[in-house]
């Protein structure tokens, strides 16, 4: 069972990446593990199951070098762009017997994570994480002969969490370009949204997750005061 993948998704997600790179102060790469469950509603209620089956997701998250938030709220406040691969599986029942339905799917979310706290030395700090997105599942499988119902192409959702950063002390820099910074580490739920709909009868996913990211920051060197002499 397959869905092709749209070209359009392939060019949006070429696009983000080469103005990120283009554009952005902050940059982080990340590796995470999930549980997730998909439940079908009435019609093919009966392929569903209780189980969480684990899966892997990858990300390239970015910010933007001109980001009023940031600016007002001293860092408070931080929006990002995320663009992110996940392998996802699920338990389906067929026939009393545990079937595994593996889903290859691309995320665009624009995370946002609000710092509730600090120690002194800046060097940890604590974060809530709510990520809006949209995710198109790409390429459908199953080992099973049986055809299962096609899974939703294209669903909204919202990631909420919570999350820690590990900041690295910077020593002066000398050359601009972007610096190791530290690690996040964050766990989350993601909450399907029924804002897009393309088969009646249709279900949702649902997944736990936990992320490690590396992170890295654009600094610049400071730039020394000229003296300037009249004659």
């Amino acid at each position: 069972m397959k869905t092709k993948l749209p070209l359009q998704a392939l060019s949006a997600a070429l696009f983000l990446f080469l103005s990120s790179e283009v554009f952005s102060q902050h940059k982080e790469l990340s590796l995470g593990g999930s549980f997730s469950s998909y439940r079908f509603d009435s019609r093919n209620a009966h392929l569903n199951t209780n189980s969480f089956l684990p899966g892997i997701q990858l990300g390239y998250l970015y910010s933007p070098k001109l980001n009023l938030l940031r600016k007002i709220k001293k860092g408070i406040i931080s929006p990002y762009s995320n663009i992110e691969y996940a392998l996802v599986n699920c338990a389906l029942n067929n026939s009393n017997k545990l079937e595994t339905l593996s889903l290859h799917q691309l995320r665009f979310s624009l995370p946002i994570r609000l710092r509730l706290a600090q120690n002194k030395k800046a060097t940890a700090s604590f974060y809530i994480l709510g990520e809006p997105g949209i995710q198109l599942t790409a390429f459908q499988y199953s080992q099973s002969e049986t055809i299962f119902p096609n899974i939703e192409p294209l669903e909204t959702y919202l990631n909420t969490g919570l999350g820690i950063t590990l900041s690295k002390k910077q020593k002066e820099i000398k050359k601009a370009g972007f610096k190791y910074t530290g690690i996040t580490i964050n766990a989350s739920r993601m909450i399907p949204i029924h804002t897009i709909r393309f088969f009646e009868n249709q279900g949702s996913l649902t997944q736990f997750r936990a992320n490690v990211g590396i992170k890295y920051s654009y600094f610049e060197p400071k730039k020394s005061k000229r003296l300037r002499f009249r004659w």
